[in-house]
């Protein structure tokens, strides 16, 4: 098993680095949706006219 490891490493590595991409491709824009959920201003309004 170790040999064949060793020497397919090329393929091997090409396949995790585009199964990493694709996660990265997935979870990005959920982070960056998330981070712009939290940086939106948000306006507080606890007293209204005539209270």
């Amino acid at each position: 098993m170790l040999q064949w490891i060793n020497s397919n490493s090329g393929a091997l590595d090409v396949i995790a680095n585009i199964g990493m991409l694709l996660i990265w491709l997935v979870y990005l824009p959920l982070f960056l949706a998330s981070y712009g959920r939290q940086r939106k201003a948000k306006i507080l309004v606890n007293r209204g006219v005539g209270s």
